[in-house]
């Protein structure tokens, strides 16, 4: 008797021996896409050297009575702060539509 799980796995039982076999490819895969993103994120010297410049120009600017630099500044950080989460639901929202979809195929 075997069975397919979703996850790829074909799992083969008798009585008393349990056989698993496992799709190396996917696994391969979701190895490489997890060590590539370790790497992208250990490599991020470069971006924390501005910080200290940006917070000068800012105080500097502010403290001359321009504030058009702090407010763009600030629209710059809502940016950054908006954009993961923005990709976040996109990406949910179509694995949300591919899962109804396969439900919908199955049944």
């Amino acid at each position: 008797m075997s069975k397919t799980t979703h996850t790829g796995m074909i799992i083969h039982h008798t009585r008393f021996h349990v056989t698993i076999k496992i799709n190396y490819k996917k696994m391969k895969n979701a190895l490489k896409i997890g060590f590539l993103s370790i790497v992208a994120l250990l490599i991020n010297t470069a971006s924390y050297s501005q910080c200290a410049m940006c917070r000068a120009s800012v105080e500097n600017n502010v403290s001359n009575g321009d504030t058009s630099v702090a407010a763009g500044l600030n629209l710059g950080i809502m940016y950054l702060f908006v954009m993961p989460y923005l990709i976040a639901m996109v990406l949910g929202y179509f694995w949300y539509r591919n899962a109804k979809k396969r439900k919908a195929k199955i049944a």
